[in-house]
């Protein structure tokens, strides 16, 4: 059995002949999250202050929709505020699903999408304040990444997909429903709550707690992370839905050092069911616990719930795990 380095989550896109259907029930250890706590933006609230400082592509609005006209590969935007009301519409239209767009807000506030975020290729949303997906916001497009740790641009454009933490203590929560069939979805900050739905068939779903952390991308692919450094208080909470049938699902969170504390909560579904000749897996990996705490490597556990006729592995640890 090949053991990883504990810093280290890698080659999650190995096909393997597992299926996996699993429903994980748990208790919440009594870290407390802290909240987003903000009103939802005008119905009508579309981003404000957009400027295009790398790449190629212009910015239209119509009423309550706004189009991001992606001309090049990758495209970098700044934005004074990025919130979506409930009757609003944003769409990034790219050249392929390869294409990334990555938007920075600049001010203080935390972004709120309570509406329609769409593209067909790739949306990094850059917002150390935070963001929020509500109720009635939805995403769908080949990959997304939202996240308070931010990126350089020189980093960005160089394929060094490096981000850090800047000092801003936001919190990613999502209540709506994201999704990128055979892309993938990763939150990255040191505080993660999702009641929503996260969706990623054939893909990945990445909820990753970190000070710092290193990602690799193949086209519309994540394939790879490091942790280069945790966090203080690391959390997640899952209370919603998590799936990526026949993909991948990582919920990891790592403390900064000794002294602090990380936690996954789950008491909510995390769904990887595989198919034919392919593979779903699941990991959980918490340096302080996961709720609750299993023991390492059960081939099937009393928490889980899976499909008769099909094989089950499901691969949870408070440290290391193989890949």
């Amino acid at each position: 059995m090949a053991v990883m380095n504990k810093r280290t989550i890698s080659r999650w896109f190995e096909k393997i002949p597992t299926a996996l259907n699993a429903a994980i029930c748990c208790l919440p250890f009594l870290l407390v999250l802290p909240s987003n706590n903000v009103a939802a933006p005008p119905v009508t609230a579309l981003p404000i202050g957009g400027n295009i400082v790398s790449g190629e592509g212009n910015i239209t609005s119509n009423g309550a929709g706004m189009t991001i006209h992606q001309s090049s590969g990758k495209l970098i935007a700044e934005w004074d505020s990025f919130n979506i009301g409930q009757q609003a519409r944003v769409h990034f239209q790219q050249p392929t699903r390869s294409s990334i767009a990555l938007n920075r807000v600049l001010s203080m506030d935390g972004s709120q999408i309570f509406g329609t975020l769409s593209a067909n290729g790739q949306v990094f949303l850059i917002n150390p304040a935070g963001v929020t997906f509500g109720p009635t916001a939805s995403f769908s497009g080949a990959g997304l990444l939202a996240s308070t740790l931010d990126i350089s641009n020189s980093d960005f454009n160089s394929n060094n997909f490096r981000f850090e933490n800047g000092g801003q203590r936001g919190l990613i929560e999502n209540a709506g429903r994201l999704s990128a069939d055979g892309g993938y979805i990763a939150l990255l900050s040191p505080y993660i709550v999702n009641s929503g739905t996260i969706q990623a068939d054939g893909g990945t779903v990445a909820l990753v707690t970190a000070d710092k952390v290193s990602l690799d991308f193949v086209g519309d692919k994540l394939i790879h992370f490091v942790v280069d450094q945790g966090a203080v208080d690391a959390q997640i909470d899952n209370g919603g839905l998590i799936q990526a049938d026949d993909g991948v699902v990582v919920l990891s969170a790592e403390a900064k050092n000794q002294l602090t504390r990380s936690v996954v909560n789950n008491s909510g579904v995390v769904h990887a069911r595989g198919v034919i000749a392919e593979g779903g897996r699941i990991l959980l990996t918490a340096e302080g616990g996961i709720s609750p705490s299993p023991a390492p490597w059960m081939p099937l556990h009393p928490w889980l719930k899976a499909d008769a006729s099909l094989p089950l592995a499901i691969m949870l640890s408070s440290k290391a795990a193989p890949i």
